[in-house]
């Protein structure tokens, strides 16, 4: 038991307290008072140069390298107050508040609301998803982040290559960014101003797609694209254009996104319309098109089973009569084992409608065109396993059986194994070398997936499809990516079987705290004896 020293209207301990609770908090010190008590825990638990606690007002007050945990959040600080009955933290000086989601907030002076779980910073840093956000105040629960006179950057926040200031922001963390008033600066320039920008969240495809991007592709030739998107009451809206050598496209849509009542369930729709030109196959025409959709989070069945899934029906009418119906489905349901082993049966399907018998008509638009050979409607029984070999290289051995009904046949693949060591530095790789053999016609493909690092920042990947009862290579691809001062990435892709390049400059949200938390040693504050 570590001692206490009585003074007048309060405790000092001078090294680890332990509050637990509002009545019961210096007996919890002491030593809980029932069997209930210590089996929850306490929910305070400070660490600092200095603890002083008074039990007539019921706060907590730490200084000098304070580290605490209280109700769901964890904050370093110079200083913190604890107000016990209104279940309320006060920190100033070097802060740093993990909040009940895992997320890490930085700076100068923190509120914390327990009971309503907000934290209010000022002159406060924030990642989010991938974004770096620095702002005068910013006020952050587990589902909203609200903040002021704000900039954004997904560089490196010490030297960004571009970023955006903000007279306002909202940020949902997982979905998206509601930028008021944004500018969009490359270094010292102004580029351009709008009244709201829009940037998404829900993976760095999607928010590399919120800002302009320069590339090549077969279809599109050298290009220019921006989406600028915008909301109409619940809808988001969006303008979309494309300036390519060979392809020119100008597209205005709706998407919408919305939960079924208390449903783990969300559907989601979408329409466009848009003109376009197509220099390769020198057609020029609109295209009307619309998605329904429904997807769910993670849905558990039990302790050690879960179910995902997501489907998604698109139909497009053109200018020229066509039509083209396009059918995706993603849905698994996974019996998590012991040992980090899983059973997942899950059900993939591409489809393009009308089917016919054959390979189906082409669409009109080659930027629709889906290769007959990626066709799929199969279903899949896969047990999957992760481990280490050594310290650093993790491992994954997939072994499995799937019926495809579109070819009518069943095959099994009868070993996957993946080792992965690092990702973008020195001397760091990837491998995954996966036979499938056919039962019906007695034959294996083989599909391998190689990368290995060049140097800091560049990776080189391989990837191939071979069909040995051809022999032919299906599939033949080569991959390059590479991140310019961790801000952008350029990424290269050819396909030497189907003839296909596409090169592609876009940001990158890769944002990292370029230097951990330190707290410099304040004076101790040593109270009255």
């Amino acid at each position: 038991m570590l001692p206490l020293t009585p003074k007048p209207g309060g405790s000092s301990l001078l090294t680890r307290a332990l509050i637990g609770g509002l009545a019961c908090c210096l007996s919890l010190v002491l030593g809980p008072r029932s069997g209930v008590a210590a089996q929850e825990g306490p929910p305070l638990v400070v660490d600092a140069d200095q603890v002083v606690y008074d039990d007539a007002t019921q706060t907590v007050e730490a200084t000098g390298n304070v580290s605490l945990s209280y109700r769901g959040i964890r904050i370093k600080a110079d200083f913190t107050h604890i107000e016990l009955r209104e279940e309320r933290a006060e920190a100033r000086g070097h802060v740093v508040a993990v909040d009940s989601t895992g997320r890490e907030l930085r700076g100068d002076a923190l509120v914390y609301n327990a009971r309503d779980q907000i934290i209010e910073l000022t002159q406060a840093e924030v990642i989010v998803n991938g974004v770096y956000i620095k702002s005068d105040h910013i006020e952050a629960s587990p589902g909203l982040i609200v903040a002021r006179e704000s900039t954004l950057t997904t560089c490196d926040p010490a030297h960004p290559l571009y970023r955006v200031t903000a007279s306002s922001l909202d940020v949902i963390p997982g979905n998206r960014a509601v930028v008021n008033g944004a500018t969009l600066w490359v270094g010292r320039y102004r580029i351009i101003s709008l009244p709201t920008l829009i940037v998404s969240l829900r993976d760095p495809k999607a928010t590399a797609g919120s800002f302009p991007s320069v590339g090549y592709t077969s279809i599109d030739g050298l290009y220019f694209a921006y989406r600028f998107a915008f909301f109409v009451g619940a809808p988001l809206a969006y303008v979309s254009t494309s300036l390519g050598t060979l392809a020119q496209r100008a597209e205005v849509g709706l998407e919408l996104e919305r939960p079924l009542g208390s449903l783990p369930l969300s559907l989601t729709a979408a329409g466009s319309a848009g003109w376009h030109h197509e220099s390769g196959l020198k057609i020029e025409t609109t295209r009307l098109q619309y998605d329904v959709g429904l997807k769910t989070s993670t849905i558990q069945f039990g302790p050690q089973t879960d179910w995902q899934t997501t489907w998604k029906w698109t139909d497009a009418s053109y200018g020229t009569g066509d039509r083209q119906g396009v059918l995706r489905l993603n849905s698994a349901v996974t019996y998590h084992l012991a040992g980090d082993a899983t059973l997942t049966l899950g059900r993939n399907v591409l489809r393009v409608y009308p089917p016919t018998s054959s390979a189906p008509p082409p669409p009109p638009l080659a930027i629709d065109f889906i290769n007959p050979e990626d066709l799929i409607d199969e279903l899949r029984l896969e047990y999957a396993k992760t481990g280490m070999r050594g310290d650093a290289i993790a491992t994954t051995f997939k072994a499995g059986a799937f019926y495809d009904y579109l070819p009518n046949t069943l095959s099994t693949n009868t070993t996957s194994v993946t080792v992965t060591y690092g990702e973008r530095l020195p001397n760091r790789f990837h491998w995954e070398l996966q036979p499938e053999y056919n039962l019906d016609k007695h034959f294996v493909t083989m599909i391998t997936d190689t990368g290995i690092a060049l140097g800091t920042h560049v990776y080189f990947t391989v990837q191939a499809k071979y069909e040995t009862a051809t022999p032919r290579f299906e599939d033949l691809d080569y991959i390059v990516t590479a991140q310019i001062r961790d801000c952008f990435e350029l990424s290269i892709k050819y396909r030497q079987v189907r003839q296909e390049l596409w090169i592609a400059l876009g940001i990158s949200p890769t944002p990292v705290w370029q230097t951990p938390y330190r707290s410099e040693r304040p004076n101790h504050v040593m109270c009255d004896s």
